[in-house]
């Protein structure tokens, strides 16, 4: 079981780095390499300090702590990506009403 469930931890650490990874293509002012660092030093210290006994636990709470990181960052860069469009949709509107006054 111990063994399953650090199998997961570390399959969550490889999809939370790709998500990373994507949302930094999405937001360049996002810093995938420190956040990639994080997260990695994150679980080591999880495993290291964390008695023998807890170890499942802690785990599968690391695990759903970095799948709704995961889930939240997304959600922060797509919202990011629609108000931008919607910006962009209500200048050109702007310039258009403008443009019919004059």
């Amino acid at each position: 079981m111990k063994r399953k469930i650090l199998l997961q931890a570390l399959e969550t650490y490889q999809k939370r780095v790709a998500d990373v990874k994507t949302i930094s293509e999405q937001d360049p002012y996002l810093d995938a390499y420190i956040i990639h660092l994080k997260i990695f030093q994150e679980l080591i210290d999880l495993l290291r300090t964390t008695p023998e006994k807890f170890m499942d636990i802690e785990l599968i709470r690391w695990i759903q702590r970095q799948e709704t990181a995961g889930l939240d960052a997304a959600n922060k860069v797509k919202l990011r990506n629609e108000i931008k469009t919607l910006d962009a949709i209500l200048q050109i509107e702007n310039t258009k009403v403008k443009n019919n006054l004059s």
